[in-house]
């Protein structure tokens, strides 16, 4: 999923929501106002943690993601 979050920029502007999959947060794209490399393709931030691992809805359905993300944490937890 890691390529999914890096370079992100077209993608997450042309969402309307966004998941943080370290968080777990969902929440509207005009949330995300901080980017790290440079532009053309910058990589989004998440508005919660600060980290990259942020997906845009953008051809996604954004529950099953966070569905998956949580799933794939307990099991790395056990």
């Amino acid at each position: 999923m890691s390529k999914k979050t890096s370079h992100n920029f077209s993608v997450i502007k042309n969402s309307k929501r966004c998941c943080c999959t370290y968080c777990l947060r969902i929440f509207s794209v005009n949330e995300v106002v901080d980017w790290t490399d440079d532009e053309p393709e910058q990589t989004a931030l998440c508005p919660h943690c600060g980290l990259d691992f942020v997906l845009g809805d953008y051809n996604n359905d954004i529950e099953q993601i966070v569905r998956k993300a949580k799933y794939d944490k307990e099991k790395n937890n056990r």
